[in-house]
């Protein structure tokens, strides 16, 4: 959906450099949105899929190049645009062979840039729990995700949090009490799909 909001224009080069140092971060995402969004989904609309089906390829596709930029192993050998279409055509060609359709058009236009689908980070079974994740985010409440976001994502201290919170927090005590209760109520909810507390740890940095 594009925004009538975003008059910005990003280079690759600066889309990275933003997502990487999370400079202008949610207006680069944004920018990402109203840039690609629309062609993705006639992509993949026109070639048997529905409007859900665009959405959801397109989210984990954002998704995917966000990693990517993170860990280092999308280091913009191609430009942004590139590698998310790579992305977002490979993974709705693996959602055709699933179903166990056909693909209604030329080989020609399905070609993937497979030199860049060994950045991609993320298996199927890897967005499927990052969307188990997900849905549990948006159940536990506002201020468990602003308080995992803080710790394992801005990697904020305990006193550096009381300090920006002290109307909701008494002491670091509260909010270490409080975080472990945001954990064991993700660990518990991901029905055994991680194995441990370091784990849940690696999977909250990635999703939030």
């Amino acid at each position: 959906m594009k925004s009538p909001f975003i008059k910005s224009k990003f280079s690759s080069e600066k889309i990275i450099n933003n997502i990487k140092n999370r400079e202008d971060y949610e207006k680069t995402i944004e920018y990402l949105y109203s840039k690609y969004n629309d062609s993705i989904m006639k992509y993949i609309t026109h070639r048997g899929g529905t409007k859900e089906d665009a959405e959801d390829i397109f989210q984990d596709a954002i998704t995917k190049v966000i990693w990517s930029i993170d860990n280092n192993t999308f280091l913009g050998k191609a430009h942004i645009s590139t590698y998310l279409f790579s992305i977002s055509k490979n993974m709705w060609l693996k959602t055709l062979e699933k179903r166990g359709k056909n693909t209604p058009m030329n080989l020609d236009i399905l070609t993937v840039d497979n030199e860049f689908l060994g950045e991609i980070p993320f298996s199927d079974d890897d967005l499927n729990t990052i969307r188990t994740f997900e849905n549990l985010l948006s159940k536990i409440g506002e201020k468990c995700t602003q308080l995992l976001k803080a710790v394992y994502f801005k990697k904020l201290s305990y006193k550096k949090i009381l300090e920006q919170n002290k109307e909701t927090y008494s002491s670091e005590q509260a909010i270490r009490n409080k975080t472990s209760r945001c954990i064991r109520y993700l660990k518990e909810g991901m029905n055994g799909k991680v194995k441990n507390k370091e784990n849940l740890k690696k999977i909250i940095t990635k999703c939030l």
